[in-house]
């Protein structure tokens, strides 16, 4: 009998009193607010497509307004979310469509509109879900690029001439923008235009020889000084008139669409804690004016904001900075080193034990990671901030592509960081849309309660056997804080409904 009380004992010390303690209220204060649009204003250092920021050789990072999704037309890089909002907005938008189908138009243009017209019927563009199935289906966008270019008017806007320099400006990019807090999101539209000095030259010949105040040049002089110029200038001509555009260090923006706020659809909120030794956060999961999820985020300590958009597309910043030809690329690390062996002996990188979210399910038990910390330019709230690269690789050693078990960017790395901006929405989101979609928020959520535990039984289950092993086995060993399994599938049906 005394042996077997002492092993209760000892297995109560063991397997049940570290996760025994349910978690103690905390005070959190949410602190979120909206800024303005970036537009009128001189953009030397404003990129939030990942890509090289000016002067400080790292990424920049933007978990709020992040682009994913583009299409360029007439050398126009267009934000696909820029698009969809033009359409949305536009009051007369049936209208100018009967104007533009109006004119001679090729069989495959009336056939994509029409479909548009029929969509239109049916759906509204206010569920931006469905209006970009609708697209990958229809390839419509890439089809009437005509038409939606000129929605746009880029070529209405100018900037002031100087008295010595004809300035002009060329848009390049058309970007969407987006912030929100608690109740409400900002949207808007502005487009990124390069500033050219213009210098005019004339040419002198047998055919031009009118009087003239401008430089004057020969034939030869004006190939000599064509072939000279830099890739980003250009050259423009008019008879005996030679127009050289040269490229100033600096753009500017121009609002396109005027911001207006939108109330959310629907806001869900509970707290949460993944083990007491994790944050205890209070998560507001906001379903946006077009059926958007977005994350607002607080602990005791800090204040967070995500869009899933920014969660699913994170690996676009899972790059290394390459110098090729002169020029330095983000190339992805999964492209650099496809297999282990060319990651192992790489500074900087190195080899991390913290591995349950890539290994859940059979098949996938020997998986391991390989981490970079890095430093990067959170765009947003303009400093620099600290992440990580990562890469996880099978038992034989190549890149893992699975969307459940795959490697994902980290916009943190310190404990309270890397929960609040890694770990928490991976367990709303998963890893991406096909993640999202193929397991419930409720598994990732179980998972996360079961890591904690020393057998760690619901590594290898899914779907009922997964929930069957919370009731039964987890449930009543309380870790942190228990899953709101009820809010959770909540969240599930309604994003179902909005799709």
């Amino acid at each position: 009998m005394r042996i077997l009380i002492i092993l209760n004992i000892l297995f109560a010390a063991l397997f049940v009193s570290p996760f025994i303690g349910r978690p103690k209220v905390i005070h959190i204060e949410e602190r979120f607010s909206i800024k303005n649009m970036p537009t009128s204003t001189i953009l030397a250092e404003l990129n939030i497509v990942p890509t090289i920021v000016k002067d400080r050789d790292m990424l920049e990072v933007n978990t709020v307004n992040h682009q994913s999704k583009s299409i360029t037309i007439r050398g126009v890089v267009f934000d696909l979310d820029a698009i969809h909002y033009m359409l949305y907005q536009l009051p007369d938008l049936e209208d100018r469509i009967d104007e533009w189908l109006a004119l001679e138009r090729s069989g495959e243009e009336v056939l994509a509109m029409s479909r548009f017209k029929s969509y239109l019927v049916d759906n509204s563009l206010q569920y931006k879900a469905r209006f970009y199935r609708f697209n990958q289906e229809t390839h419509f966008v890439k089809i009437v690029e005509d038409f939606l270019y000129d929605l746009f008017l880029l070529g209405e806007k100018s900037v002031n001439l100087d008295f010595i320099t004809n300035q002009e400006v060329r848009p390049y990019e058309v970007r969407f923008y987006e912030d929100f807090d608690e109740e409400k999101m900002v949207a808007g539209a502005y487009g990124l235009y390069h500033v050219y000095n213009r210098n005019t030259y004339y040419l002198e010949s047998d055919l031009c020889t009118d009087f003239n105040l401008y430089s004057k040049i020969s034939e030869e002089e004006k190939q000599a000084m064509i072939d000279g110029l830099d890739e980003v200038d250009y050259v423009e001509e008019d008879g005996c008139y030679t127009y050289v555009f040269e490229q100033l260090d600096y753009d500017l923006s121009f609002e396109l669409l005027e911001e207006k706020l939108y109330q959310h659809n629907t806001i869900f909120v509970f707290d949460y804690q993944s083990h007491s030794t994790k944050p205890y956060a209070r998560f507001r999961v906001a379903f946006d004016h077009f059926y958007e999820e977005k994350l607002l985020i607080s602990s005791e300590t800090s204040n967070f904001k995500i869009s899933k958009e920014a969660s699913d597309y994170r690996n676009q910043y899972n790059v290394e900075l390459v110098e090729s030809y002169g020029e330095t690329r983000a190339v992805p690390v999964d492209i650099i080193y496809p297999h282990r062996n060319l990651v192992e002996d790489k500074e900087l990188w190195f080899y991390t034990k913290s591995n349950y979210f890539h290994q859940m399910l059979e098949g996938n038990q020997y998986n391991v990671k390989y981490r970079k910390d890095m430093i990067y330019y959170d765009e947003y709230d303009r400093e620099n901030m600290f992440g990580g690269l990562e890469l996880i690789y099978d038992s034989v050693g190549y890149v893992v592509y699975d969307p459940l078990t795959i490697f994902t960017f980290n916009y943190g790395i310190s404990d309270l960081n890397h929960y609040l901006k890694d770990v928490y929405p991976f367990l709303l989101w998963g890893t991406s849309v096909e993640n999202r979609e193929s397991y419930r928020m409720v598994e990732r959520f179980i998972w996360d309660k079961d890591r904690f535990t020393i057998f760690k039984y619901g590594h290898v289950l899914e779907k009922e056997a997964l929930r069957q092993y919370y009731d039964t086995r987890l449930k009543n060993v309380i870790i942190g804080s228990e899953v709101p399994i009820d809010i959770l599938d909540d969240i599930d049906d309604y994003y179902e409904k909005t799709r």
